[in-house]
């Protein structure tokens, strides 16, 4: 979603640096230059395709800390994809 997003603004194929600069500013966060959920990019990406650039799974390979690691934050992602509203959680 986020890719699609940066593509319909004009790039032409988007990074994980460029979505985490999205996010980060469309969440009031300080530019880090870093990429979009960097500690769990690869294994994200193992776990949604099946077949990638990191090899083919008959199973998405879950850790159960997964859930817990990123459920608050994936929510709020796609609650401003989806509905494009942001509720502060720092507060």
């Amino acid at each position: 979603m986020l890719k699609r997003k940066l593509h319909n603004e004009g790039l032409v194929n988007p990074s994980a640096t460029d979505a985490a600069a999205l996010m980060e500013e469309a969440f009031g966060e300080e530019l880090s230059g870093g990429k979009y959920f960097e500690d769990y990019y690869e294994d994200r990406i193992r776990t949604v395709h099946t077949a990638s650039r990191f090899g083919v799974y008959p199973y998405a390979p879950l850790s159960h800390c997964d859930f817990f690691g990123l459920y608050e934050g994936l929510r709020e992602v796609y609650r401003w994809l989806i509905l494009d509203e942001y509720i502060d959680l720092r507060k």
